[in-house]
């Protein structure tokens, strides 16, 4: 079976119709029609149910796709074992993470494994959680850095490092001065006295907080967090990017969450306080998310390698 027939169906599907896909191939629609009835005519079947806008898939062409896939899925498991026998001299790499963790963490676990496998092209993809594990799910990314969550089918999540998650007060607050013996610096990471760091939560409910969707970790637990600790905030500034909140609580427009680890990276700011509570929904640990297929590339279990040996 051709690779590229693959492709063409999966493009007709995600464009939702022949015109549009053949315009993003940037090929003729007569060229498109053509090569989509050489594959239906190959195996007497119909793939596309043509009279819904946009075209669905039959059930011949939901099997086709979903065999195909798993073909492609294969065929590129044996050629990256072939690759991993050449001892990773050349080939490819697919790392995800949100904005915030390629931005705090990525870069050099890259500059490491790039110095010692110089010959892998190492690509990066910036993406939510959820976008991430669909891409890893479909064979389109190779492995992401995810936080504490949920587990999704088909994905093997490993462990990288505990971590612990911190209020973030704009410096610019006057509640900081009553807050003062309980604040603590990222120099104190991770030996804080959580006893000292504690407080009232219900003191910050007249100030703005920064709120991520509830689907995200952080998101959620600030939630939790307001419930279990009747903190009732007047209002809320919302955003789907963690590195998006933060900027805005050093701007001084609200209060946010942010893991330790994070913190550690983006360095001391002058222009936030750092808080937490001793509650189990604050801890967590980091992982690494990739697919659960039958072989795992030696490239991405070198890539964790490098992980460990350099965030972990």
């Amino acid at each position: 079976m051709e690779q590229d027939s693959i492709n063409y169906v999966k493009i007709i599907l995600d464009e939702g119709g022949i015109s549009n896909a053949a315009r993003s191939l940037n090929i003729s629609q007569p060229a498109l029609s053509a090569r989509l009835k050489k594959i239906e005519d190959d195996y007497g079947i119909t793939i596309f149910d043509k009279k819904h806008r946009p075209v669905t898939l039959t059930e011949d062409g939901r099997r086709y796709l979903e065999y195909t896939q798993r073909q492609q899925q294969l065929e590129k498991s044996f050629r990256q074992y072939i690759s991993d026998t050449k001892s990773l001299k050349t080939g490819e790499l697919r790392v995800g993470g949100t904005h915030l963790y390629t931005q705090c963490f990525i870069p050099g676990v890259v500059k490491r494994f790039a110095k010692k496998y110089p010959g892998i092209n190492i690509r990066i993809v910036n993406a939510s959680a959820p976008v991430l594990t669909a891409m890893v799910s479909k064979g389109e990314l190779d492995l992401f850095i995810t936080s504490p969550g949920k587990n999704s089918q088909g994905i093997i999540y490993e462990p990288l490092f505990s971590t612990r998650l911190y209020i973030c007060v704009p410096a610019e607050y006057e509640i900081n001065r009553d807050l003062k013996k309980h604040a603590v610096k990222i120099s104190e990471f991770p030996s804080v006295n959580l006893k000292k760091a504690g407080f009232d939560l219900r003191l910050l409910e007249d100030y703005p907080f920064i709120l991520l969707d509830e689907s995200q970790l952080m998101g959620g637990v600030m939630r939790s967090l307001f419930r279990k600790y009747a903190v009732s905030p007047q209002s809320f500034i919302h955003t789907d990017q963690a590195m998006t909140a933060y900027s805005l609580t050093r701007a001084g427009a609200g209060i946010c969450l942010m893991f330790d680890r994070t913190l550690e990276q983006l360095g001391e700011d002058k222009g936030v306080c750092f808080y937490t509570v001793d509650d189990e929904m604050m801890t967590g640990e980091m992982r690494v998310a990739y697919g659960d297929v039958e072989y795992t590339p030696l490239v991405i279990k070198e890539f964790i390698n490098c992980m460990r040996e350099t965030i972990a």
